[in-house]
């Protein structure tokens, strides 16, 4: 049987906006699944998915003629004089970065029971998409069964992210497209050029990009030097396989956990006596909208996971929901 850990309204100060090195401001998908995945080893058991909440995220910058600069911080000391600036020797360099604050929420499945109290410990410790956690909700512990529950009474608002893959490859199909070109022309499409492009009742709102996952581009070496090592309680290195990887960007969607969990609500037939303000719009089938419709009937299927795939031209670790 497998238990949920539910971790409310995080509040993370200072966490990464660049989600690869092309991207900012895409979902943390894959800094959540590792967050799981190190709490799990800490507690000595296994994490088998997590279902990401957006509530809320500050960019930290501004904007100047329509262009989003990210805020820069220095360093606060020196190691040595390489710290200056080459042009400035009064002034330490910059790390060029991109920062936000995140408000989230986190469902994170376990394989087995966990104690609350050691995950909140933990949780004091931790660190979420390199930024600081500041503040969490009540922790607690549900069964899987208790999903639906979870929705409706602790964490009742927010946006849940979904793989959205499918609306990439039926719009390249539909307008003979490369891959790329769909991709970056998807995202730029208004409201009516979604309807024009999949038709009325397609459910497709808040569309965007993340980094889903990292195809690797050599096998994995164990002698690189210069890299970082893992480390017994002895302090003895052990072996740890490198090698160099191009991050993975999908397609994803922000659906509010109301209109999700209410999407697939039976229309009214003849024989039940509704009012006619009680009544839902009635929405033809559209097969873009069929995946709403399945997490709908089973949010069990939210979770994301992580895991490794083998093609042709090399491994590839990849994140995934069920649909």
């Amino acid at each position: 049987m497998s238990f949920l850990a539910v971790i409310p309204h995080i509040q993370v100060q200072g966490a990464n906006l660049q989600t690869s090195g092309i991207l900012l401001g895409g979902v943390p998908l894959m800094a959540s699944t590792m967050f799981a995945h190190a709490l799990a080893r800490k507690l000595g058991v296994k994490d088998t998915g997590v279902i990401y909440i957006h509530h809320d995220r500050q960019d930290l910058g501004g904007f100047a003629y329509g262009r989003f600069t990210p805020a820069q911080r220095r360093g606060s000391a020196f190691i040595n004089k390489n710290d200056y600036s080459s042009k400035n020797p009064n002034a330490l360099s910059l790390q060029p970065t991109a920062s936000c604050h995140l408000h989230l929420s986190l469902v994170i499945r376990f394989d087995c029971v966990i104690d609350s109290d050691v995950l909140i410990e933990l949780l004091n410790n931790q660190r979420f998409a390199g930024g600081q956690i500041i503040e969490i909700g009540k922790v607690e512990i549900f069964e899987e069964k208790d999903l639906s529950k979870i929705f409706s009474k602790n964490i009742k608002t927010g946006f849940v992210v979904l793989d959205r893959h499918d609306v990439l490859l039926a719009y390249q199909q539909s307008q003979n497209l490369n891959r790329l070109q769909a991709f970056t022309r998807l995202l730029a499409l208004t409201k009516d050029g979604l309807n024009h492009a999949f038709g009325e009742y397609h459910g497709l709102s808040f569309l965007s990009a993340t980094n889903l996952g990292y195809a690797l581009l050599e096998e994995p070496k164990t002698d690189r030097t210069g890299v970082r090592q893992a480390y017994t309680l002895d302090n003895d290195v052990i072996e740890t396989p490198h090698a160099y990887a191009e991050p993975l960007i999908g397609l994803v969607q922000y659906v509010s956990i109301r209109q999700l969990l209410n999407f697939a609500k039976v229309q009214p037939s003849d024989d039940v006596d509704l009012s006619e303000e009680e009544q839902e719009p009635y929405q033809p089938q559209n097969p873009i909208a069929e995946p709403l419709r399945q997490l709908s009937d089973n949010p069990q299927e939210l979770f994301w996971q992580y895991q490794w795939h083998t093609h042709n031209g090399g491994d590839v670790f990849l994140l995934r929901q069920s649909i």
